[in-house]
């Protein structure tokens, strides 16, 4: 009872422990990449790790979401392979949903090298290599052929032609195995050139993700060939691995897909982060006004515009407007010039302006667009 307790605690542990890293880490990365478009550092803005799960709580449920129904279809689909070992005809099925991910991790793999073959034959048209793929495939398939018909045999012969026979098949038999990979590698590999541009344009595809799945297929793949081949030496199907051996192969494959999955959660934070920062630059005229009262002239970049006050029983001489509000930091707020662009490229007037309230000056806050609603007629 104890035991099972410890391992439903740990089943639930594990995962909320990795979503937190992935939530705080997608916060982070998010945060930075925003704020290296202004020019600012992270560490400016003080934040805590509250603060950042918070500001990962939306963008963070796609890559949660895809992270569940993949490992929902990749269960359903292994449950499948079990009960097809089970029947007398899905045997031929599983081994043809093995050979097809095999090839898909080899894809992977090739595409996280960069197309090896492709790309030490000068960056040939992915065509002309498939192409050649099945010109290599047609003239071997016509020179087993011919083999096969040579090795034939007799219907009477003796031993020694029999064993000559027997040796002649299993050396056709490897022939044949030869020509399908290395066909079937020039046409996976003319497919990684074009599969490439996805992988490096896609905000959750990235290079490490590609070789984490191909890494974590080819196991899986070698497993179920295993399996299959146990099933057809009764004699050596107790043999097995050591526990350390297999204990080791299980946290180096899982350490692979974390890495895999870490990385895609940074590539797709930056690209929100960066999407987000576009966006606060395009409707920066909209956002929360920032005005200030001070005692002496702040001396602003150009675009903010400064306005004497006069009388006797004013508490500010100066009052500025023409700023905007980036963000709240625990110190004080950061602002921007309502004209700041990085269209026309940086200059002087593209500043991150950071404001602290005290009895010098003192901070007003106008609607923006998001603050302001509409009054139903």
């Amino acid at each position: 009872m104890i035991r099972d307790v410890v391992e439903a605690i740990g089943l639930i542990a594990a995962p909320a422990t990795l979503l937190t890293a992935l939530g705080f880490y997608f916060g982070w990365k998010r945060t930075q990449t925003y704020a290296v478009y202004f020019g600012i550092d992270n560490s400016m803005l003080g934040f805590s790790i509250q603060e950042y799960l918070l500001r990962s709580s939306t963008s963070v449920y796609t890559v949660v979401l895809g992270l569940v129904l993949l490992c929902l279809l990749v269960l359903g689909a292994h449950r499948l392979i079990l009960h097809g070992q089970r029947l007398p005809r899905g045997r031929l099925a599983v081994r043809a949903a093995t050979a097809a991910l095999t090839a898909f991790a080899v894809l992977a793999l090739l595409i996280w090298a960069d197309a090896p073959l492709n790309r030490s034959a000068g960056r040939v048209p992915a065509i002309a290599q498939a192409g050649f793929a099945a010109g290599v495939a047609l003239l071997g398939g016509a020179a087993l052929l011919l083999a096969r018909r040579r090795i034939g045999g007799r219907r009477r012969c003796g031993p020694a032609d029999r064993e000559r026979i027997l040796r002649g098949r299993r050396i056709l038999r490897a022939g044949v195995v030869t020509v399908t990979s290395v066909s079937a590698l020039l046409v996976l590999d003319a497919l990684a050139v074009a599969g490439d541009t996805p992988v490096r344009t896609s905000p959750l595809l990235t290079r490490d993700t590609a070789l984490s799945c191909g890494v974590a297929l080819l196991v899986y793949c070698g497993l179920l060939g295993r399996q299959e081949w146990r099933a057809g030496h009764p004699a050596r199907a107790a043999v097995q691995a050591p526990l350390w051996l297999r204990t080791l192969s299980v946290v180096l494959v899982a350490l692979l897909v974390a890495v895999g999955v870490f990385a895609a959660t940074d590539e797709y934070a930056e690209h929100v982060g960066t999407r987000e920062a576009r966006l606060t630059a395009a409707r920066l005229e909209g956002r929360r006004g920032v005005v200030v009262y001070a005692d002496k002239d702040p001396v602003f970049p150009p675009g903010v515009r400064c306005t004497a006050l006069k009388g006797k029983r004013v508490a500010f001489r100066y009052r500025c407007e023409g700023l905007r509000l980036l963000v709240r930091t625990g110190k004080g707020v950061l602002v921007l010039p309502a004209t700041w662009s990085r269209d026309d490229g940086i200059d002087a007037g593209d500043r991150v302006i950071e404001l602290r309230e005290d009895k010098s000056m003192r901070l007003e806050f106008t609607p923006g667009e998001s603050d302001l609603f509409l009054i139903p007629r």
